[in-house]
């Protein structure tokens, strides 16, 4: 957690300003030296004009034809099913809406509700529901129907006609992504990866490889000295084996990022299956390179990204395995809990930050893509995460909340375990409204609810049942992985639920 003193946030707009002035000032220098005038004399020119032609050169010839190919790929959004199945959806959505001006207003981008008018919410109705961006006059009575729905849960008609307000609709709207220059992906990006290499063989885990490893930038040499192949085209993953007979192993999804942040996880994660009522339990890190802050393939939309991580289960013999999955990863394992082939092998689960609850709400949305960023982690985030050419295509022309979103009655009732983690501060989702979602009497509604006690499932701790919430306070968007002590409660819920146990876990409170 960075700390939103002046100083720090000047800070950290000035670290950005640097880093995106780079290559401005690599371009400019190329001008001069075509001009043949140099502004430092002596040896050290040849080799700034040099720095400054690569990274003058891939500006022009890599970023900016693959920022127009980007902006160009438009992927047919899925199906938005039958009319009683739309009608149906709808209608969790307006049960589950704690704040309907909040809702309309963030939609179209902030824009006061006065200033809405009912054409553009029926436009947004039309992406949110039929999943494209205008509609036919068949399809007009059902958008009518949905735009007084939300007139009656506000309590007022909106005005008639289009107003100047413009909604957030992500697979339509322009894709913003800014430029990183070449040094960052090489001696940032690069040098992680290669230390999170080794860093991981060092501890035990096998590589297992796909055979393009030069068709994502930065390119991974390392990789070539992996001995495996991964049975998958475009999922790379790190392999601990799985021996032990009376346990089940874990296949882990991360979010956003490199592995590199993971890497703490995965260091203590070995120390604790080298005591004896967990050895031998096993583990599968998937690499996910489109949203790992590299250029690489488009990500894989949810009928590709399920026969290649089933290809992979299968490659090992894994029939049933504890889920386990942080930030855009739980989108992923949402996307796995869908699929008819990989549902019976998914045992219990762990949701660190998940993405996937209340996607109809606006914050993930508007957080990610839209949001001004004030604060030093804001900065980060929009800088580091959001406009990252991968992360920001993955969001705008890869991922479509209808096909992600869960709802509770996915985790009731289905014979598996499941245990739900929020950070108090974070960033991306709302963490707050997801959980109270969770914990609700599902006979009422969210505004129904608004009387209940505020936060008292927050101190509730980890029982093993069929739901479990943790609420750690304190801690942003990720963060829980950064801190011992709820990195080791992590981990003993995950090891819990591979022994098939619910033996206590480390209270937060006891140890602070």
């Amino acid at each position: 957690m960075f700390r939103d003193s002046l100083i720090a946030v000047l800070g950290a707009r000035f670290l950005v300003l640097a880093i995106r002035s780079i290559t401005p000032l690599c371009i400019l220098y190329c001008c001069l030296i075509w001009m043949r005038y140099s502004p430092i004399k002596h040896w050290f020119p040849f080799i700034l004009g040099i720095y400054a032609s690569l990274e003058t050169a891939f500006f022009f010839l890599v970023y900016v034809p693959r920022y127009l190919y980007l902006q160009q790929t438009t992927t047919q959004a899925p199906p938005s099913g039958r009319l009683q199945e739309r009608q149906a959806l709808f209608q969790k959505c307006i049960d589950t809406i704690p704040d309907p001006e909040r809702f309309i207003s963030l939609w179209n981008r902030g824009t006061p509700v006065e200033k809405i008018h009912r054409e553009n919410l029926k436009e947004w109705v039309c992406w949110a529901f039929l999943n494209k961006g205008s509609w036919t006059v068949a399809e007009d009575d059902e958008l009518e129907e949905y735009v007084c729905r939300l007139e009656n849960l506000l309590g007022y008609r909106l005005p008639e006609g289009k107003g100047s307000s413009k909604s957030m609709r992500v697979f339509l709207d322009w894709v913003n992504m800014l430029h990183r220059p070449l040094i960052y992906y090489v001696g940032g990006v690069g040098l992680l990866d290669i230390t999170t290499y080794f860093r991981m063989r060092y501890q035990g885990y096998r590589h297992y490889t796909v055979s393009s490893w030069f068709l994502s930038f930065p390119f991974r040499p390392q990789t070539t000295l992996s001995k495996h192949r991964s049975p998958s085209k475009h999922f790379s993953y790190w392999y601990r084996p799985h021996t032990s007979p009376d346990t089940l192993p874990i296949l882990f999804i991360h979010g956003m990022g490199i592995l590199f942040s993971y890497q703490s996880f995965f260091n203590d994660f070995s120390k604790f299956t080298k005591e004896p009522n967990n050895d031998g339990i096993g583990l599968i890190a998937i690499e996910t390179l489109p949203i790992s802050f590299r250029m690489s393939h488009p990500a894989l939309l949810h009928e590709d990204i399920c026969t290649e991580i089933l290809s992979i289960l299968d490659h090992h013999g894994w029939n049933k395995f504890v889920l386990t999955s942080a930030s855009y990863g739980t989108a992923i394992s949402s996307q796995l809990l869908r699929d008819n082939r990989i549902a019976p092998r998914i045992g219990p689960m762990i949701l660190v930050d998940p993405i996937p609850f209340l996607l109809h709400l606006p914050d993930t949305t508007y957080n990610f893509t839209r949001r001004k960023p004030r604060s030093v982690t804001e900065i980060f985030l929009h800088y580091f995460a959001s406009t990252d050419m991968g992360a920001a295509h993955t969001l705008c022309r890869r991922f479509f909340w209808n096909e992600c979103i869960l709802w509770k009655e996915d985790l009731m009732n289905c014979g598996r375990r499941t245990t739900v983690v929020f950070s108090e501060r974070d960033m991306v989702i709302d963490a707050h409204a997801i959980g109270e979602y969770l914990t609700r009497n599902s006979n009422l509604t969210a505004i129904e609810d608004r009387g209940r006690e505020d936060g008292e499932w927050k101190s509730r701790w980890w029982t093993g049942g069929e739901l479990d919430i943790l609420w750690f306070e304190g801690i942003d968007h990720g963060e829980i992985l950064n801190a011992p002590i709820d990195r080791k409660i992590l981990i003993e819920v995950v090891l819990n639920y591979c022994r098939g146990e619910s033996t206590p876990v480390t209270r937060r409170d006891a140890v602070e």
